[in-house]
């Protein structure tokens, strides 16, 4: 009996992670709320959590019910190269989730190539039977990203203790989930 497919989105807080986990919910769940769990969740393809640094380890992957995935983000805190060579890990540098803002004008990147490069490459990742039409896919992901971009600037002077449930963005934190600061010296440090 085949296990069901569970993706885990989990990474080092301040590493584009937010961005991540919408556009990974945009392509297989646009209409699903960000779940924020440190084990799947049954009636959920996609859960996010953070990892801390004491407890980096693959045993997330060792699961009797469910085939997991790890899809995750690196900032300035690398991973071991365990979590590199590992069939089942995918890594995503901080600057292939940077698009060009107006908070980050410097990066390379539009929206666009963000999105249909986290959908290339967890196609070439990701079981088959989890992706339909790449069209209806990315432009799910784009809308989801977008209406979180607006939310962004309804809240982004709000105190970092107010949260959106549905993407998991807080107040006062641009950094963690807009296409982030090139400088975060003058950001809150988790």
């Amino acid at each position: 009996m085949e296990k069901e497919i569970k993706i885990a989105q989990t990474s080092f807080p301040r590493s584009g992670s937010t961005i991540l986990c919408n556009v990974l919910y945009g392509l297989f769940s646009p209409s699903l709320p960000v779940i924020f769990s440190s084990r799947p969740n049954r009636n959920r393809l996609i859960y996010k959590s953070h990892m801390p640094k004491d407890r980096l380890n693959l045993s997330v992957l060792d699961n009797e019910e469910y085939d997991i995935f790890m899809i995750m983000s690196e900032r300035d805190r690398k991973y071991p190269d365990e979590f590199r060579s590992h069939e089942k890990v995918l890594i995503f540098p901080y600057e292939d989730l940077v698009a060009k803002d107006q908070y980050c004008p410097h990066s390379e990147h539009s929206l666009e190539w963000v999105v249909s490069n986290i959908y290339e490459k967890s196609i070439s990742f990701l079981p088959s039977c989890l992706f339909t039409r790449k069209s209806e896919m990315i432009k799910n992901a784009l809308r989801r990203i977008n209406d979180m971009n607006k939310l962004h600037e309804e809240i982004k002077d709000k105190p970092f203790t107010f949260r959106d449930e549905f993407y998991h963005l807080h107040g006062s934190h641009r950094g963690m989930y807009h296409f982030i600061l090139d400088s975060v010296s003058n950001q809150t440090k988790l």
